[in-house]
């Protein structure tokens, strides 16, 4: 794993990244912060300094955030402008937040990590060669929760020991960073969408938390296949059972399909429905034991 950790830039996405691998890394015992630059008002709508720290140089800045954060981190501070060809203090990981293309070095463990047009690129790639150097900027309006989610994906790269995977096969993994935003967009356009429906049972209206925002692709995807139902998730399932190709015609006849799967005796009475359409299984759908633990 990576213990000690160069960053390149500590601008918008570098700052909200150093933070983020402080407080997440488990394995993280040294931080270099290497910039040259000073904390300018312009800063501040983008990143996590603040007006106190205008005119300070950003190493500085994020060095006293880092050390009243967690003191016993080993913090080392470089000031100075990489370019091509400048040398690199010894670390496992070297990550690259600039906002400029440079060329990159090879054999060297580095990824370069930036936002454009709403998604973040973590480029693994070595030896990349540009016919000139360009500063970037945001095409697209960056909010810090879009910073702090972006940081928190890398954070669990490097955590996971996926980035290792990625360095090693010289990949670029792109991440939409407003995944969750679209996906509360679909499932609101979706309840709008969906017919009144009146329930026979009180007890089964309740029981199954939300399928009723599922309902309509479960029946659409029951006329050609077969849906395969778990209860308890699919990994360990207390109950296991195949509604048959064009059984569900309407809302009711998924009720009593599901309904008599809930009756066993959990810790609670609920259920989280989820519907996944495309598996290697076929579509499947799992309800998951809503028990209340945090």
């Amino acid at each position: 794993m990576y213990g000690s950790i160069s960053l390149i830039g500590l601008g918008s996405l570098g700052s909200f990244l150093a933070r983020t691998l402080v407080d997440a890394s488990r394995h993280l015992r040294e931080l270099i912060l290497i910039d040259y630059d000073i904390v300018s008002e312009d800063n501040l709508e983008r990143s996590l300094y603040d007006i106190n720290d205008i005119g300070k140089l950003k190493i500085d800045a994020l060095f006293d955030k880092i050390r009243n954060y967690k003191p016993s981190l080993s913090v080392q501070k470089l000031a100075t402008r990489l370019i091509s060809g400048s040398p690199l203090p010894i670390c496992d990981l070297h990550i690259d937040c600039r906002d400029f293309h440079y060329n990159s070095i090879e054999n060297v463990p580095m990824i370069r990590t930036y936002i454009s047009s709403g998604k973040l690129v973590v480029d693994c790639r070595d030896n990349i060669k540009h016919q000139r150097n360009i500063e970037g900027s945001y095409s697209t309006v960056v909010l810090k929760h879009h910073l702090l989610y972006a940081s928190t994906i890398i954070a669990n790269l490097i955590d996971t020991g996926n980035i290792k995977k990625l360095i090693d096969k010289k990949l670029v993994q792109i991440f939409e960073l407003d995944y969750l935003e679209k996906k509360i967009e679909d499932k609101l356009n979706r309840v709008e969408n969906m017919p009144d429906v009146i329930y026979d049972s009180e007890f089964d209206s309740q029981k199954l938390l939300n399928l009723l925002e599922y309902s309509q692709p479960i029946i659409s995807s029951n006329k050609n296949s077969p849906i395969t139902v778990y209860v308890g998730g699919r990994s360990r399932p207390t109950v296991k059972e195949t509604i048959p190709p064009n059984r569900l015609c309407d809302f009711s006849d998924l009720i009593s399909c599901l309904s008599p799967l809930t009756q066993l005796r959990f810790s609670s009475n609920y259920y989280i429905v989820i519907f996944s359409p495309i598996t290697p299984h076929g579509p499947i759908i799992e309800l998951i034991p809503d028990d209340g633990s945090a």
